[in-house]
C-alpha cells in the first residue's frame, strides 16, 4: 500500500513538472468522413496528446454537413506531444456503444513555439471500414 502511494505521488509530481515551463506545441488536422457514399454528419472527433494513463484533450469538435472537419490544439510540455485523432461514430451499426478509431498524427506536423504550423490532412475516410484496432466507447 505504501509503495502504491509513493508511486502515485512520484507520477503526479513528474506530470506536474513535465507540464511546467514547457514549450508551446501546436498541431492541426483536417479531413472528410463518409458513411458509404453519404457525408458522416455530426461525428465526434477528439484531438489528444496520448499519455501513459490519461490522454490530454487538446480540442474536440464534430463534422459539418459535408462530413468535413478541422481541429487545432496546443499544449505546453517539455517533451514532444504524441498527437492522436480519435473518431467516434455509428456508421453501419447502431449498437449502444460508439465505434472508436484512433489515428496517429506524424511528429512532423507538430509546430513548436508558434512556428510553421502544417495541417495534417487525413484525406477522405469511409467509416464503413472496420480496422482491426477499432474499439467500442461506452462512456
Amino acid at each position: 500500500m505504501h509503495a502504491l502511494l509513493v508511486s502515485s505521488l512520484l507520477l503526479f509530481a513528474w506530470t506536474c513538472l513535465a507540464r511546467s515551463n514547457g514549450a508551446l506545441q501546436k498541431v492541426a488536422v483536417k479531413g472528410r468522413l463518409l458513411c458509404g457514399t453519404a457525408p458522416a454528419i455530426n461525428v465526434t472527433l477528439k484531438l489528444v496528446d496520448e499519455d501513459i494513463g490519461f490522454d490530454d484533450k487538446l480540442n474536440q469538435g464534430t463534422t459539418n454537413p459535408h462530413g468535413e472537419f478541422y481541429l487545432e490544439g496546443e499544449s505546453n510540455e517539455k517533451r514532444s506531444i504524441d498527437p492522436l485523432l480519435k473518431i467516434y461514430h455509428e456508421c453501419i451499426d447502431h449498437f449502444i456503444c460508439e465505434r472508436e478509431w484512433k489515428l496517429g498524427i506524424p511528429k512532423d506536423y507538430i509546430a513548436w513555439n508558434n512556428r510553421n504550423l502544417k495541417v495534417f490532412n487525413i484525406g477522405t475516410f469511409n467509416l464503413e471500414l472496420k480496422p482491426r484496432s477499432e474499439k467500442r466507447d461506452c462512456a
